[in-house]
This record gives C-alpha cells, sequence and structure tokens, in this order.
C-alpha cells in the first residue's frame, strides 16, 4: 500500500442506506419523476443508469427516509447479480435488493466509490451468504475494507475516469438521437403502411435467407446480445459452428419468441468481417433487404409499432415459448415504397454508419479505462502519470 493510502471500512466513510419496495397494488405510488431503482435496471457497470419504473410526488414524499438525495453508488447485495453497482446523481429510491453507500464529505469522493466498489464485484459476491439466494446483509456489507488514497487523490482519480465516462455517455447520446432521427423520417415517410394494392413483405425483404453453414470456429451472437432500444449488436463470441441462425453484415436479426419479440429484442448486424457468415440463437429470424432497398430501412421497419404489433399477434404455441414463424413475417402486408421515398430516406441514412463509428470509439475508450483503473486504484499509478 502506498505512503499515505488507508485501509477503511465502508461504514467509516459513508452512510449506507437499504431500500424499499412501495406497494405496486396502489397505482398512486408509482408514474412520477423520482427513479425507483432494482437489479434489472442495473448492468455490471452502470455509470449512467435508467430506470423503468419512477415514483409518484405522494409516494416519493411517504419514502422520503430511503430516498439517496446526493450522489452515491448503488450496489446489489442479495441475489445472483450481487456486487452489480450502479452511480446514482439525481434523488433516487432503490429497492430492498440494493444498498446504497453515500459519502461522507471528505472522506470519500463520489465517483472514487463508483469505481472502487465496481472492482470489488468478484469479493462482494464471494463473502455473501446461503446457496440458494446469496445474500450480503446489511451489517456485514458495511464491514467490507475499502484501500483508500488521500481524499484530494480519489477525486482526482475520480476526475480521471469519470472523463472516460463522460465520453462515452455522450457519443452513446449522440447515437441514441441519430437513430432516433432516422426513425422519425421513416414514419414520416409512411413506409409501414398497407395502401389500397399491397404487397408481401418478401418482395422487399428476404426472410431467413438461405446460407451455407461455414463450419469451423465462427461469430456467434446470443440473444442477451441484441438490445430492446437501438441497432447495436451487444457482444460477439466464438463458437464451434453448429445449428441456427446464419447472417453476414447488412442483416437485421429479430427475436421471435416471447417475451423476447415483445421486449423489441432487434439488431443491425454491422460487426462482421466483410462477406462472414456467423450464427446465432434458433429463435432469430434474419431479415435482408432486397437490392432496391436500403440495409438499414429493414432495421427500422422491424423496429416500426405496426410490423412490431402484427409479430406478436401472429405468435403461436404453448403458453411461454410462443413464436412468430418466418412464413408470417413473409406475409405481412405493405405498400410498395416509390422510389422517390426510398431516395430521400437514403440520402440520410449516411447517418446509420456513423452510429457503428460512434461505438467502436466507444469500445476503446472503454478497453484505455479498464486498462487504467486497476493501476489508479492501486496506486501503482498516479493520476500524474496518466497525463503526463
Amino acid at each position: 500500500m502506498r505512503e499515505g493510502w488507508a485501509k477503511k471500512q465502508i461504514k467509516e466513510v459513508s452512510t449506507v442506506v437499504t431500500g424499499t419496495t412501495p406497494s405496486s397494488k396502489d397505482v398512486g405510488n408509482w408514474g412520477g419523476s423520482v427513479p425507483f431503482l432494482t437489479p434489472s435496471d442495473m448492468g455490471a457497470h452502470d455509470y449512467a443508469v435508467i430506470t423503468s419504473r419512477s415514483l409518484s410526488k405522494e409516494s416519493a414524499e411517504r419514502m422520503r427516509n430511503r430516498i439517496i438525495s446526493s450522489e452515491a453508488t448503488a450496489v446489489v447485495c442479495i441475489g445472483a447479480t450481487i456486487g452489480k453497482v450502479a452511480r446514482v446523481t439525481k434523488p433516487t429510491l432503490t429497492n430492498q435488493q440494493i444498498n446504497t453507500i453515500v459519502p461522507t464529505a471528505g472522506k470519500l469522493d463520489p465517483k472514487f466509490s463508483y469505481y472502487v466498489l465496481g472492482s470489488l464485484s468478484e469479493h462482494l459476491f464471494q463473502i455473501a451468504s446461503g446457496s440458494a439466494t446469496p445474500l450480503l446483509n446489511k451489517s456485514r456489507f458495511e464491514n467490507v475494507e475499502l484501500i483508500l488514497p488521500p481524499f484530494y487523490e480519489q477525486q482526482q482519480i475520480g476526475k480521471v475516469l469519470g472523463s472516460f465516462d463522460d465520453l462515452i455517455q455522450l457519443n452513446k447520446g449522440i447515437m441514441s438521437q441519430i437513430e432516433q432521427t432516422l426513425a422519425s423520417l421513416f414514419s414520416a415517410l409512411e413506409f409501414d403502411t398497407a395502401g389500397p394494392k399491397p404487397i408481401s413483405l418478401s418482395d422487399l425483404i428476404e426472410v431467413n435467407p438461405k446460407r451455407a453453414n461455414p463450419g469451423g470456429i465462427v461469430s456467434f451472437i446470443d440473444m442477451a446480445s441484441l438490445p430492446t432500444d437501438s441497432a447495436r449488436v451487444g457482444k460477439v463470441t466464438l463458437r464451434e459452428s453448429g445449428s441456427g441462425s446464419k447472417f453476414m453484415n447488412g442483416d437485421t436479426i429479430m427475436a421471435r419468441i416471447t417475451p423476447c419479440l415483445e421486449n423489441g429484442k432487434t439488431a443491425f448486424v454491422d460487426v462482421l468481417q466483410d462477406d462472414e457468415i456467423a450464427f446465432g440463437s434458433t429463435e432469430f429470424i434474419v431479415l435482408r433487404s432486397r437490392d432496391h432497398i436500403p440495409a438499414c430501412w429493414t432495421y427500422f421497419l422491424a423496429r416500426s409499432e405496426r410490423f412490431r404489433e402484427y409479430a406478436v399477434r401472429h405468435m403461436s404455441g404453448t403458453s411461454g415459448r410462443q413464436r412468430c414463424s418466418a412464413e408470417d413475417i413473409q406475409n405481412y402486408q405493405i405498400s410498395s415504397p416509390s422510389i422517390e421515398k426510398l431516395e430521400t430516406f437514403s440520402r440520410h441514412a449516411a447517418l446509420f454508419s456513423v452510429i457503428k463509428e460512434l461505438d467502436e470509439e466507444c469500445q476503446n475508450i472503454i478497453k484505455t479505462r479498464d486498462e487504467l483503473l486497476p493501476l489508479l486504484l492501486s496506486g501503482e499509478i498516479t493520476v500524474k502519470d496518466v497525463v503526463a
């Protein structure tokens, strides 16, 4: 340990607040402006978390003693995802599975606490008790030791690491805005309508195009890697080629099974090598634009409200395992898009490639941040070494 650094228990440098859940039966508790954070809202490490639910003003007032009102770090302490962390930056209530560290001024820097707690995720899971449902209770959590530099160094480290995440959030915001702009254009051009003489979607798009099995070790995309609200594939792994959907760059892949279809799991494939054939879940439907249709046009169709409602309505099968068939997608009725409208969309669709560029920049930033993080948190290097 470097000179001036010290071991401190969490309770010595912060206040720990355990969350609670208002009654779901009382609809008056929900729908306001105060975020309600649960483990399902959180990734492994969330610098800017978005919650799926929020509290009403009245409910927030009743829960005021449990609401986190200053910058803090939320940590999952129950269940299989113990160790997940999220940065809290505005008044928020968490559920009872989460303990939140509210730093004591002058003792623990809020940003530094987010990074140091994120580095302890595996340790927190290991010290939890219980096998069926792991639990890290509040008292044990409060006694966890943190290795801390002097406060001013904490601030410097938090600022440097935070600058990487700030840039990532900026890029993500631009990516989201581009996608929203193109989705609005797609809607404004009224592509997804069925006029007096509709055609089958198969006239515009190949559904599950036939592709040879690539053989050997190839790229694989699983259901977890499909986003619910954006175009980018989350993760690509390598596996022995097998049965499943086959796709290439320029394809759109969408989930066909409940609840993934209803949740909007859809992605545009642009993460592979040129002419590479990858494979994925058997529960994907693969869509590929025909020659006269822009590749990303198909992605925005797969995200459009009318198309998705059709796909959900045409699910069949036993409860919990319902699927939409490729045949039903082929038979979807849609107006034939005019050349003029397709040209208008194509002129703007060039923006779509910017999303990939920004995402690749984000991956490089993440790599640099993750290389520096353990070195800064251990004191092996200093902020001066980074900015020199």
